[in-house]
């Protein structure tokens, strides 16, 4: 999906750390997006705000488990479900939540 794409991991907890540690070779990932102020880097990579970067700039995985409201934050910013960002669990997809995806179209569709 994102492979040939670079992206930024959003999340910096054990979902992100291993997303990273465990599949990062897949992906040509630039940084980190963390909601609280950064003092660290993870592996060689710097960990940001995401009031510091243009959000728009690379397609955006979200590694935590509370995916829905940076979700709902990235849509209030203009970005779109799938082709802005995705949540790391349907990175390598074996089912598709089909009913969370209807709803974001839905939302973002106005029908």
């Amino acid at each position: 999906m994102f492979a040939s794409k670079k992206i930024v991991i959003w999340g910096t907890g054990n979902i992100a750390r291993s997303f990273y540690y465990e599949k990062g070779c897949q992906y040509d990932i630039q940084y980190f997006i963390d909601n609280n102020q950064p003092k660290y880097k993870i592996g060689d990579l710097q960990v940001f705000t995401p009031d510091k970067v243009d959000l728009r700039r690379y397609k955006i995985v979200i590694a935590t488990t509370k995916w829905k409201g940076i979700a709902e934050y990235l849509e209030s910013c203009g970005l779109s479900f799938f082709e802005d960002y995705l949540p790391y669990s349907l990175m390598e997809i074996d089912e598709i939540p089909f009913m969370e995806i209807l709803k974001r179209i839905n939302v973002r569709g106005g029908g």
